[in-house]
């Protein structure tokens, strides 16, 4: 299960999801986003890895 808190959100409740995941047989996994745009940052990462991946290709 994928979890995501934004910048300064506070988890209260994660102790009660993770013990539920685990019952179920999940992982969880908590993301907390910081400050900076998220639709601009995933963007440059997708753009550095493009390019990283064009440098490597003969």
């Amino acid at each position: 299960m994928e979890i995501w808190l934004r910048g300064g959100e506070e988890g209260a409740g994660l102790r009660e999801l993770y013990a539920r995941c685990r019952e179920r047989g999940y992982l969880a996994a908590v993301y907390r986003s910081g400050t900076g745009d998220l639709t601009d940052l995933t963007a440059a990462l997708l753009l550095h890895n493009r390019r990283a991946l064009a440098a490597r290709e003969p």
